[in-house]
């Protein structure tokens, strides 16, 4: 018996891109497993094609085990919070197929798959500026420092952020980056750093904190845990919660802020070599000696927008899996569709001793009611870049709208996106329609 793996996925792929494996045998019939979280979930068998390869996209069975983060209220966490779904590990085993003979199986490779899409044309997700490379720097302190290239956070939005006081936000990030050389504490994100500054461009102050189970997301137990660690899938990409409202909660928001910046940073291992562990987990000049490389970075402007309308926030899931945010600030307008079933009943007493006609006796009453409410929602003016990056909450399967103090589920019911650009259209908005995913009930008539 004789089979190879001629192709298979990248470590970490996209589960909405073709994930292919081929394999060459004797036999011209190979067989997989394929093994989601350490379970058996199919078995696929498949002869080769002219080209003398048996060929599997096992996509469609990632798919399946994957969902949108819906558990756990991630948009209102107040530090870090780990994945529900967004991200799974699996592995193929494969086997030639001999007639009367039971599979022999081979360990394929562990793999991580990402609950996202990418353009048509790709194979294989180029993930590189997510979760870049890091240089091993040695220092004469025990441990080392490490050269970091700042990565971007899952989101394609394109430039700095705009939020209003008591919106609600959140950027998601990889907690985790394996087979590189250095230490493994020191090349994951380890510190969440908050700077707020005035209108005069000066700061006002500075919050952090370590990324741990004493902020929500482990496998890291304190700050002074240096592993090693075995992380969960997930616990391979986390979230932060940016907003004012997020920071607001944790008391991290100071009160004359008009613009802060959220920055993750590795662990300096030279200077924590040198100095020994943190004494204190909630000393910001502390935790701040101890910072390496800038890995994440985001910056913010707190701006209270006069609009005669209230503002509608969206939640949506972005191209990664993950959510990305957008207020709708301009005229949005609330709309309630009643659908009524209705009998005619026959008037006068007919079951009493005396027959009568009751003075509020109605023929037409109204059995059931079917009630479905909507909204149509506007942007304010905005760039080509802001737009472009708008068609994925038109497309995105998944939203939820923050209304009246609760996020609500929605569904999209505009059909199209057009494309808008200030050289066509000089100063344009755009205008979605969304419906409420859960019906409003009422008694019957």
């Amino acid at each position: 018996m004789a089979i190879a793996i001629t192709q298979q996925p990248t470590e970490w792929n996209l589960a909405y891109l073709p994930n292919i494996y081929g394999f060459s045998t004797s036999t011209g019939l190979a067989q997989i497993q394929v093994e989601v979280e350490g379970n058996i979930v199919a078995t696929v068998k498949q002869s080769e094609n002219p080209g003398g390869v048996s060929l599997f996209d096992v996509s469609k069975i990632l798919q399946s085990h994957l969902a949108p983060h819906i558990h756990g209220g991630v948009e209102e966490i107040p530090r870090v919070h780990p994945s529900h779904g967004e991200v799974i590990t699996y592995r193929v085993k494969y086997a030639e197929v001999v007639p009367g003979e039971v599979p022999v199986y081979f360990l394929g490779a562990v793999k991580y798959v990402v609950n996202g899409y990418d353009n048509w044309r790709a194979l294989n997700w180029d993930n590189s500026p997510f979760r870049t490379g890091v240089t091993e720097v040695e220092c004469e302190s025990p441990g080392y420092d490490g050269l970091i290239t700042e990565k971007r956070f899952l989101t394609n939005f394109p430039t700095e952020y705009t939020i209003r006081h008591g919106e609600y936000h959140t950027l998601s990030f990889f907690n985790w980056f394996e087979n590189y050389t250095l230490a493994q504490f020191q090349d994951q994100p380890y510190f969440v750093d908050i700077k707020h500054y005035n209108s005069a461009g000066s700061l006002i102050t500075q919050y952090n904190y370590s990324i741990s189970e004493d902020s929500g997301l482990g496998p890291r137990l304190n700050c002074n845990d240096l592993g090693p660690y075995t992380f969960t899938s997930d616990q391979t990409i986390g979230h932060v919660g940016v907003g004012t409202a997020n920071l607001a909660s944790a008391g991290l928001l100071h009160p004359a802020s008009v613009r802060y910046t959220i920055t993750l940073y590795s662990l300096n291992g030279c200077y924590y070599g040198l100095n020994g562990p943190i004494s204190d987990c909630e000393d910001t000049g502390e935790l701040v000696d101890n910072y390496g490389q800038v890995e994440y970075q985001a910056t913010f402007n707190i701006e209270e927008t006069c609009s005669p309308f209230e503002p509608i926030r969206l939640s949506f899931l972005n191209q990664y899996g993950v959510k990305d945010y957008f207020t709708f600030d301009r005229r949005n307008t609330y709309s309630v569709m009643t659908g009524r079933t209705n009998y005619q009943q026959v008037l006068g007493t007919w079951s009493d001793a005396v027959f009568s006609i009751p003075t509020d006796g109605r023929g037409t009453r109204t059995y059931s009611s079917a009630i479905t409410e909507t909204m149509t929602l506007s942007t304010n003016w905005m760039t080509d870049q802001v737009s472009e990056w708008l068609q994925e909450l038109y497309t995105s399967p998944y939203i939820l709208m923050y209304k009246d103090g609760q996020w609500e589920p929605c569904v999209i019911t505009t059909q199209q996106y057009e494309e808008k650009t200030n050289a066509r259209n000089r100063m344009f908005q755009h205008t979605i329609n969304i419906e409420y995913s859960n019906n409003k009930t009422v008694q019957r008539g």
